[in-house]
């Protein structure tokens, strides 16, 4: 049995029938009291002047009431917006599993039926098998299942409302029913269930369960439907996301390869560079995606040199003052060079700028301190060790405690010393490169 504010909450929740009623009948009411109470005013015999004044009051009593409750649907109905309104002001670009949790969490409370709930996605692009990436109400176990979506609820774009569970659960192959079990689903009533869509085919699935015996508004089935389309979005986005990503990456590995086989030093620098200076930005404290700029501005950051002749690049001896400033051109090719791909434009600025010094006597524009961009600080210290390290056709290489002396005297004139001092604390990349010339 539902209880009296169960019921309440049902009929205040109504807007399609109570909310058109209650604007109907108060406009009408109150227009009618208002007659009541002029004809009242004006009758000479005190006994129809009593009727009209009771029945104006009552109707008036009538009308505050209706005036009440469209108040009272309207503050419902703005709540649950509300929350729909904060649910969506926080998307941003999440793992799909925080972002699956948040959308669980916004249903529940949107949907006063429900007690429990969980999300299940496909694991791989063949939707053979899913897992489940949020669960609320049931214990963690669910996590860690890997199932057949055959072996589930069954499942549409359209919201389904399940009533004999117990059904479904008996088709379960056994051990996962026990995981089920055993994660709290032996009291489920009855559930909902609508699919997560991507390239026209469900990918997954929102389930929400009730222990109450009560029955969903359509109310609740509307607000479902809706956080579904909206997950369904968010998905393919972030799905195209995750594919762009890939193609900028090949993109970045691309260029790189061509500019290896042009200069055989630069084999294996740019990489170990760009793995230093993302674990420095790292214990610097960077954003995530800060550390992801860092690592691929240091992978591209001597792609400039593209464009500086063999002849300079591969010079055995000293370089003249004319070829020196050739060389220090390449910050600039190199921002130029990738500012051309829309993917990869954001770098430009870190790869124009990591030959600027901290004391302001670098190039190309002789920034200092602060205004050098910290990505561009940070692979200026990563690409300064390694080329300390590597053997090049003019010069032997240092020994590593040489390179970190040369390192603690550049802190403050060369160096930023707060990123030379958050580099010495890398002691796995240090012992990485004892001993190894490259």
């Amino acid at each position: 049995m539902k209880r009296q504010s169960d019921r309440l909450e049902d009929r205040s929740l109504n807007l399609t029938g109570s909310f058109t009623k209650a604007a109907i009948i108060f406009p009408m009411m109150s227009v009618l009291a208002f007659v009541l109470f002029t004809a009242a005013f004006f009758q000479g015999t005190s006994t129809l002047k009593s009727l009209f004044f009771v029945s104006a009051t009552i109707l008036t009593f009538f009308a505050l009431l209706n005036a009440l409750k469209i108040a009272l649907i309207c503050r419902s109905k703005l709540g649950r917006t509300n929350r729909i309104f904060d649910f969506l002001s926080g998307i941003s670009v999440k793992n799909t599993d925080s972002l699956m949790e948040s959308l669980l969490d916004t249903a529940l409370a949107l949907i006063p039926e429900c007690d429990r709930g969980s999300v299940a996605i496909a694991v791989a692009e063949d939707n053979r098998i899913w897992r489940f990436a949020a669960v609320k109400g049931y214990s963690n176990r669910l996590l860690d299942l890997r199932v057949n979506p055959e072996h589930l609820y069954p499942v549409s774009n359209k919201v389904q409302e399940i009533e004999r569970v117990w059904e479904y659960n008996q088709l379960m192959p056994e051990e996962i029913k026990r995981v089920f079990e055993a994660s709290g689903s032996r009291d489920i009533v009855r559930s909902l269930a609508v699919g997560i869509g991507r390239d026209d085919k469900i990918i997954g699935s929102f389930f929400l369960d009730t222990t109450k015996d009560v029955k969903f508004s359509n109310d609740s089935k509307r607000i479902l439907q809706s956080l579904a389309l909206i997950s369904s979005i968010i998905v393919e986005l972030n799905h195209s996301r995750e594919k762009e990503l890939k193609y900028r990456k090949e993109a970045m590995r691309l260029l790189l390869s061509i500019l290896e086989a042009r200069d055989s030093y630069t084999h294996g620098h740019s990489e170990r560079v760009a793995r230093t200076a993302a674990l420095i930005a790292r214990k610097l404290g960077l954003k995530e995606d800060e550390v992801n700029h860092t690592y691929w501005a240091g992978i591209l950051h001597d792609i400039g040199k593209l464009v500086i002749p063999e002849n300079i690049l591969k010079k055995p001896g000293p370089l003249t003052s004319e070829e020196w400033q050739i060389i220090k051109q390449h910050p600039e090719h190199g921002e130029d060079f990738v500012k051309r791909f829309t993917a990869l434009g954001h770098l430009a600025i870190f790869i124009r700028h990591h030959h600027e010094r901290y004391d302001g006597s670098g190039y190309p524009d002789n920034l200092m301190a602060d205004s050098i961009p910290v990505i561009s600080r940070i692979i200026a210290v990563a690409d300064a060790f390694d080329a300390m390290l590597s053997v090049r056709v003019y010069k032997p290489s240092l020994k590593i405690e040489e390179a970190i002396d040369e390192l603690k005297r550049g802190a403050g004139t060369q160096f930023d010393p707060t990123v030379v001092k958050a580099f010495l604390e890398l002691e796995e990349v240090i012992k990485s490169r004892q001993n190894k010339v490259v």
